[in-house]
């Protein structure tokens, strides 16, 4: 972000979080895709915020179909409001299912040791 002061540009970098989110299916037939998990991001941070709540900007980085897994991009102000609002969802187009936030980070890379 770039902000004028007195002629002379100062640069402000944005504080982002990345948020590790994993879907389990209780029951129900939606196949969820990109598209799903944007919607029920939506409908979580609506139902929880209202209006305002609709408006939290986040990003989508990632979304693995298989693995049911995906990485959101979210301004630090906001990590919260994402995370409590992704725990209240439990049902969305007639399925039933339970978003958890696995993990918070500054960056993509996972934290932690991986490979073992």
């Amino acid at each position: 972000m770039t902000k004028k002061k007195g002629g002379v540009e100062y640069h402000q970098q944005q504080n982002y979080k990345f948020l590790s989110v994993s879907l389990s299916r209780s029951h129900g037939g939606l196949n969820v895709t990109e598209q799903i998990i944007l919607e029920m991001l939506d409908a979580a941070l609506t139902g929880m915020y209202g209006v305002i709540g609709g408006a939290i900007p986040y990003d989508l980085v990632f979304f693995g179909e298989e693995s049911r897994t995906a990485i959101i991009r979210c301004k630090q102000r906001d990590q919260a409001r994402i995370c409590a609002a992704t725990s209240f969802l439990t049902s969305y187009k007639g399925s039933s299912f339970q978003l958890q936030v696995l993990e918070c980070s500054p960056s993509v890379e996972p934290s932690g040791n991986l490979q073992g």
